[in-house]
């Protein structure tokens, strides 16, 4: 009598059975994020990123067509996070000229316990400054968007007032980009640095009071 065939386990295919697709989807950009900081962007393979999801290379196509949409949505959901938890601080201070400026504050402590995104920004950031990087397009938006935000703060303070006509807001809406990004860079390699937010609220109180009213 012929022995009876073992039955081995299928391999995943396709989307999982019962799988919620919004949290399914936060479940790849999770696993992807430790990814993309270990290896950079071009270290990485979409094979990769579906086996460390649990997922076939077919799963992984149902919510990602290919890495550099998995990459996109990483970095824009992260300037998404900010913002929301830039527009809560802002609230508390009443969100209206200068003060938006002072609420970056609140938003650079909280990234003080987010390092794991933190180092995600800046090896992205650093490798997209190759003109052919797929996220060279994300990086001049995210900059663009922050100075814009500021420059406007800066407008809304000089009509009520309290900066001065010729304050510079391009001038001061670059120099504060650049310390927000620098201030990550040190932050996560410099053992000896405790804070950033009160780096940031140095700068941006000197620049207040240089050219308030």
């Amino acid at each position: 009598m012929a022995a009876a065939k073992s039955v081995q386990p299928s391999a995943k295919s396709g989307r999982p059975k019962g799988a919620d697709s919004g949290a399914r989807r936060d479940h790849i950009l999770n696993c992807s994020i430790d990814l993309f900081v270990d290896r950079g962007y071009h270290g990485v393979s979409m094979s990769m990123v579906a086996r460390e999801s649990g997922l076939s290379p077919t799963g992984l196509a149902h919510y990602f067509s290919d890495k550099d949409e998995l990459l996109t949505e990483i970095l824009r959901r992260r300037d998404v996070i900010d913002t929301s938890n830039w527009l809560a601080a802002n609230d508390g201070a009443n969100g209206s000229g200068w003060e938006r400026i002072t609420a970056l504050t609140g938003l650079v402590r909280h990234n003080e316990s987010q390092q794991q995104l933190m180092r995600l920004f800046t090896t992205m950031a650093s490798e997209a400054t190759n003109p052919d990087h797929p996220a060279r397009q994300w990086l001049l938006e995210h900059h663009h968007q922050t100075m814009d935000t500021i420059r406007q703060a800066c407008q809304e303070s000089k009509k009520d007032g309290v900066l001065r006509a010729d304050a510079p807001e391009d001038l001061i809406a670059r120099v504060l980009v650049s310390c927000l990004d620098g201030l990550q860079l040190q932050y996560l390699s410099d053992d000896s640095m405790t804070s950033m937010a009160e780096s940031f609220d140095l700068l941006s109180g000197a620049l207040f009071e240089r050219y308030k009213a």
